[in-house]
């Protein structure tokens, strides 16, 4: 909350409260974000708000993973106005590679180790039994069918699409293993669908708003941010992208407390200020 009050400072600003995983999980908590967003635009005037000058921000994993997400919804449902512009702050965008460079980094990162992410997805995904089924499986990124880790369906997550200044010493590929064709079988809906993994999405209508996406080098999500950045560069989408190399993941949270913190602020603030 501390983010919308210094927000405030400078513009109108809302916040969506959700129901949370894992009592409820997708696409319960988007829903939830999709119904809110749309009672918003069709009553702006009563927040006396330009619906036509709209922005949606998503901070960190879950909430930039929203944000994303009922973006791409409202967009294919071609609303209009629609969002002016975008802004995803260290989004958690796909749960089919837990194994990209970013991850193989970070595992053991204090703000966000893997197996605290791997189980919030699963979470997210499943409710409880997310992480009671499947979380020694995902947490060693056997959770795909063989058939699956070998289709199109991962393409959006290849490796080789990132430049190699984010690939560790330590990076090992990605190995072609056996797979679990049960679990995946369980998993495969949601995690296949771009509305729960917003970078396996591949049709961005012709509303989908300019972004700004900002990624941190020690965060296990920089990969997914970064990757969708360059998807949505091919797809014609203006697309701004920043990735701070002593950047964490929340360090937006910062603000306050760190100059990290601040200059992320200061430039997100730019942004909104020149583009609206």
């Amino acid at each position: 909350m501390k983010l919308i009050h210094s927000l405030s400072l400078f513009f109108s600003t809302f916040a969506i409260r959700y129901r949370l995983a894992p009592e409820y999980h997708y696409p319960q908590p988007l829903d939830d974000c999709v119904a809110a967003t749309r009672y918003f635009f069709n009553n702006a005037q009563h927040f006396s708000v330009d619906p036509k000058r709209v922005v949606i921000i998503g901070n960190g994993a879950a909430g930039g993973n929203l944000a994303a997400a009922a973006t791409l919804r409202l967009a294919a449902e071609n609303m209009e106005p629609g969002f002016e512009l975008q802004v995803l702050v260290n989004p958690a965008l796909q749960a089919l590679d837990f194994n990209t460079p970013s991850y193989q980094q970070n595992t053991y990162d204090a703000r966000l180790p893997k197996h605290w992410l791997v189980n919030c997805w699963l979470w997210y995904a499943k409710g409880w039994r997310g992480h009671t089924d499947f979380s020694s499986i995902a947490h060693s990124n056997n959770h795909l069918s063989q058939e699956a880790r070998q289709s199109s369906l991962v393409l959006p997550v290849q490796h080789d699409k990132l430049h190699k200044k984010y690939f560790h010493e330590s990076y090992k590929p990605t190995q072609i293993r056996e797979g679990n064709a049960k679990a995946w079988e369980a998993l495969r809906e949601p995690l296949s669908n771009p509305y729960f993994s917003p970078l396996l999405n591949t049709k961005f209508g012709g509303s989908y708003p300019e972004t700004l996406i900002i990624a941190s080098n020690y965060d296990a999500l920089r990969d997914d941010a970064t990757l969708f950045g360059r998807s949505l560069e091919k797809h014609g989408v203006r697309t701004h992208m920043e990735v701070y190399g002593r950047g964490v993941h929340g360090q937006l949270n910062l603000y306050g407390r760190t100059e990290l913190g601040r200059t992320v602020m200061d430039q997100m603030v730019a942004f909104l200020t020149k583009k609206l």
